[in-house]
């Protein structure tokens, strides 16, 4: 997903799992770079970050994603031309924003879910393979299942 040639840039501080693993562990892993944000993560001052550095990913949260969207005037042209896939960490996508978020900035949002616990991400949609309203699949290296309370596997449905 991060190649060496990327930019990334992440809007949310280092003091959890997600911030630290995306604005440095895994940029730095591949070679990449990563731009951070000194101040409070704004729409206005994220969308800045985004034009300014030529961000090609961006990863985010929620709130900042609803934010972002909240101004019909927010599209591709407040963002860079580089700016090639976003991912929504923190709480499940909801299809409407996922769509309506690639409808008017033109990239594809992955739903990653995941827990400081478990370091990281470990669900998600892929690149080719997002379904909008879905969380995808295990991440590499994990292995999900769902129990019940006395910790037996559940059926599907």
């Amino acid at each position: 997903m991060i190649h060496p040639d990327d930019l990334v840039f992440f809007a949310v501080k280092f003091f959890v799992a997600y911030g630290l693993g995306t604005a440095m562990t895994f940029p730095l892993h591949v070679g990449a770079c990563a731009a951070l944000l000194a101040e409070r993560p704004t729409p206005e001052a994220v969308l800045t970050m985004l034009k300014s550095q030529e961000s090609s990913i961006f990863f985010g949260v929620p709130t900042l994603f609803n934010a972002i969207l909240a101004n019909p005037d927010n599209d591709r042209s407040r963002v860079s031309d580089a700016l090639r896939l976003c991912v929504y960490a923190g709480e499940a996508l909801p299809s409407e924003v996922g769509e309506e978020w690639e409808r008017r900035f033109g990239v594809p949002v992955f739903d990653g879910l995941g827990s400081t616990e478990m370091v990281h991400i470990f669900l998600s949609n892929r690149s080719g393979d997002i379904r909008y309203g879905t969380s995808g699949r295990a991440v590499p290296g994990y292995r999900l299942r769902i129990v019940d309370e006395d910790n037996q596997e559940v059926s599907t449905g």
